[in-house]
């Protein structure tokens, strides 16, 4: 019988993120989640389960990435998931 492959951990590390010019990234091989600091709000939602989807299913393109993180985030934001602390 085929084994499942063991996701490994995902952490989630605030930084800066100005010189990469994005608001949030994902390395496989480390299992980071990186994200500007400087998120807030709907945004910060919607940017974390964007990253998010790329550890959990990498074989997933952009633009399915894109669309899937933006309804998720629309559909918690409007159910009145709001960050608790920074």
């Amino acid at each position: 019988m085929p084994r499942k492959r063991q996701r490994q951990q995902v952490q989630i590390v605030y930084r800066k993120l100005g010189r990469e010019k994005a608001r949030g990234q994902y390395c496989e091989a480390t299992g980071v989640i990186e994200l500007d600091e400087r998120l807030a709000g709907e945004e910060h939602l919607e940017v974390l389960l964007h990253e998010a989807l790329h550890a959990i299913q990498p074989h997933h393109d952009e633009a399915v990435v894109e669309r899937d993180a933006l309804n998720l985030a629309r559909i918690l934001w409007a159910d009145g998931y709001r960050r608790t602390s920074p």
